[in-house]
């Protein structure tokens, strides 16, 4: 139990100490007057790395795929990570702009239905009214256009 704890702290200890000894010049690391040097990696703070995009289909149970099924690439550190992200603004752009489309033709098939059977009306009306009266005319007469005989 004993080394089992030993070795524990001796990974904790190297764990602390790796960004001091993986610097080139780990003596300046130790001198308390020496500056932060911002243009070195932390491991407390993470940065998004790249863009938000849409997980795989084979990951979509893992922990970052789970809420939105979008995640991001973040570096801590020199260790790269997934985290989960919102929404991705091209996809949505797409959804909704197809989402607009599918109205439209919902609409412009609505309207040829209603004016097709408002013609269809139109025509049985004139019909059953030709029966009623007894004129010799059983379809509807259409207008002709000037310039076509």
């Amino acid at each position: 139990m004993a080394k089992t704890n030993i070795s524990l702290l001796f990974c904790y200890l190297l764990a602390l100490l790796y960004p001091v000894l993986a610097s080139p010049s780990s003596s300046s690391q130790f001198s308390p007057a020496s500056p932060i040097r911002r243009d070195e990696p932390d491991f407390a703070t993470c940065i998004d790395f790249g863009p938000c995009e849409p997980c795989p289909n084979e990951l979509m149970g893992n922990l970052e795929c789970k809420a939105t099924g979008n995640r991001r690439i973040i570096q801590c550190g020199v260790i790269g990570h997934w985290q989960a992200c919102g929404k991705i603004v091209k996809v949505e752009r797409w959804d909704y702009f197809e989402f607009l489309a599918c109205n439209l033709v919902f609409a412009v098939a609505g309207v040829v239905v209603v004016f097709w059977r408002t013609r269809r009306l139109e025509e049985l009306h004139y019909q059953n009214l030709a029966a009623r009266i007894g004129g010799l005319l059983a379809t509807p007469r259409r207008p002709q256009q000037r310039g076509s005989r």
